[in-house]
């Protein structure tokens, strides 16, 4: 005859014990178990056996990740807001799998509100040890186009800087300089700037476009311990790069870093030995220049007469008509097409 209690008169006293898993039946069994309940039941009632909730009497708990509602094709189609999210992601931001996120300061919370409004994404803002936010999306489609753009999981060292439409490339500085820039207030009164990544690569190639795309800016790269690199600028060059990232109607931005960027001053335009408009019109005209930005590619690459300015539109602001007529061309671009 059996020690055991019959099958429902033992699930019946079980069931009073309030047990919630297998690991809690096997933890009291070791402490309490009385010596008419078997410790493995579903051995010694294999005939009645149903599984350890059935046992235990309790339901299983089934944890769903609450799904919520995203733009999945925000990295689709290129936008000066879209261009800002991915310039800040490229700073504080990582992919794994299926999930995209960014980082932020608490202190700073709004910004990380601010990117979530613009993505459509009415999920939470996490919260770590009282000092950090996080914007977690889960979202494979919107990982995929990240990675598209040449985003990468463990990107920090290994980034290069993504092809960006002219027409969005300051929200895309203005994004990555509220991630990972910097601007100091000296106590002479001088203003100083910087850009921080990990990724020679992309500091290289990221100094090498703001000097293109930001006349007089005078960015210079220098390496620092531990791999990282920091792009510096001085004074006046601030007030440049002020001046180019927030020229776009995209209205996200740090608040704090903006407030330190207006107090930095009135830019400085040097005064020079140059011709008058109209003869350094005549002498651009010949040089058969098509677009801004070859214009920059040429002035780069140290052609440019001395006696004509690198920044026409502010040397000639009186007489200034335009990046055709300064050039000499004829837009013949369809709607909507950037050269």
């Amino acid at each position: 005859m059996s020690k055991f209690w019959d099958f429902e008169k033992a699930k019946e006293y079980v069931n009073k014990l309030e047990l919630k898993s297998s690991r809690e039946w096997h933890k009291w069994c070791k402490e309490s178990r009385p010596d008419f309940i078997p410790c493995s039941p579903h051995q010694v009632y294999r005939l009645e056996w149903i599984s350890y909730m059935d046992w235990l009497g309790y339901e299983k708990v089934i944890y769903k990740r609450k799904k919520y509602s995203i733009n999945e094709d925000f990295f689709e189609t290129w936008s000066h807001d879209m261009a800002y999210v991915l310039g800040f992601w490229w700073a504080d931001g990582c992919i794994h799998k299926g999930l995209f996120s960014i980082s932020q300061s608490l202190k700073d919370r709004y910004i990380l509100e601010d990117i979530a409004k613009v993505m459509n994404f009415d999920g939470p803002i996490k919260e770590y040890n009282g000092k950090y936010g996080s914007l977690n999306i889960y979202c494979r489609n919107l990982v995929e186009s990240v990675k598209a753009l040449g985003g990468t999981e463990n990107k920090s060292l290994t980034c290069s800087l993504p092809d960006i439409p002219e027409e969005f490339f300051p929200d895309f500085v203005r994004g990555y300089f509220d991630g990972d820039g910097s601007v100091f207030i000296l106590k002479n009164g001088s203003t100083l700037s910087n850009f921080t990544s990990g990724s020679e690569k992309f500091s290289m190639e990221f100094c090498e476009m703001i000097n293109l795309f930001i006349l007089n800016l005078g960015a210079k790269r220098y390496k620092e311990k531990k791999n990282y690199s920091n792009i510096r600028i001085s004074s006046n060059g601030t007030r440049l790069l002020r001046e180019f990232m927030y020229s776009t109607p995209s209205g996200i931005f740090l608040k704090r870093k903006k407030i330190k960027l207006d107090n930095a001053g009135e830019i400085k335009i040097l005064k020079r030995g140059f011709k008058d408009f109209k003869k350094a019109k005549e002498l651009v005209h010949s040089l058969s220049i098509k677009s801004k930005t070859h214009w920059m590619l040429y002035w780069k690459m140290n052609k440019k007469p001395i006696d004509i300015p690198m920044s026409p539109n502010r040397t000639y602001s009186e007489d200034w008509q335009g990046w055709q007529d300064w050039l000499g061309y004829k837009d013949v671009r369809k709607k909507g097409e950037l050269l």
